[in-house]
């Protein structure tokens, strides 16, 4: 399995499992993948912190890639974005 762990830090308060939040990896404008935050509710979604692991095959090396988080989505086309940061696989 080939992927990228996103590291992510909210506030206590929220649930990324009960607020549909989602991740998604873009290269350039078109998307990779996508996957929920939390795919079940038992999955480190009651705290302020975790990690996910999205699984994106084979990305090639040396090409750079943007993550988004967003919230509140209850689909994966829409919600708010919460934060964006590029990487190089």
């Amino acid at each position: 399995m080939t992927g990228v762990s996103v590291h992510w830090i909210g506030p206590s308060h929220r649930s990324p499992y009960s607020e549909w939040d989602w991740i998604e990896i873009l290269e350039g404008p078109s998307r990779v993948t996508w996957d929920w935050v939390c795919t079940k509710k038992k999955n480190h979604c009651d705290g302020a912190n975790g990690a996910t692991f999205i699984d994106t095959g084979d990305l090639e090396p040396g090409k750079t890639f943007t993550i988004k988080y967003w919230s509140n989505g209850g689909r994966f086309t829409n919600g708010t974005l919460r934060a964006e940061a590029e990487f190089v696989s």
